[in-house]
């Protein structure tokens, strides 16, 4: 049996006009600082992504396309 969801509610059309005219309340700065973010990964963690292997059932030697997302990962939540 598929559970019931509920449908969404329908868009009145002071809400789309709303949308479509909203602006923004304060204009931007002209020029935004330059953000410079520096990561390195000195060496692999070789054991761990040995691990990793085991873990997922990866075969061989290779380093598994989904574990780079790992380090990404670590980058994107820092900045």
């Amino acid at each position: 049996m598929t559970p019931h969801v509920p449908a969404l509610p329908a868009m009145g059309v002071v809400a789309l006009l709303r949308a479509l005219l909203k602006r923004p309340r304060r204009p931007l700065p002209s020029a935004l600082p330059e953000i410079v973010t520096e990561y390195r990964l000195d060496r692999l963690p070789l054991d761990d992504i040995a691990r990793y292997r085991a873990a997922f059932g990866f075969p061989g030697e290779h380093i598994p396309l989904t574990w780079w997302y790992l380090p990404a990962q670590r980058a994107h939540l820092a900045t």
